[in-house]
C-alpha cells in the first residue's frame, strides 16, 4: 500500500497534482475483525466528496 509513495513525483506530473496537496495512497481488502472493539466503536466521517479528489 505505501509502495506508490516512492512514485508520488511521477504520479504528480501524470495526473497534474499540484505540490499543495498531500496524496494518501491505499488499497485494503478483506473483512474487519468484529472481535476488535475499535470495529464496533462508531465513527463520525466527513462526506468524501469535500476531501478527496479521485483521477482516472
Amino acid at each position: 500500500m505505501t509502495s506508490l509513495g516512492q512514485y508520488a513525483g511521477t504520479i504528480r506530473e501524470i495526473l497534474g497534482i499540484s505540490d499543495e496537496l498531500k496524496m494518501l495512497f491505499g488499497i485494503a481488502f478483506g473483512y474487519p475483525d468484529e472481535s476488535v472493539p475499535s470495529v464496533k466503536r462508531p465513527r463520525q466521517r466527513a462526506v468524501l466528496s469535500e476531501n478527496v479528489a479521485f483521477h482516472a
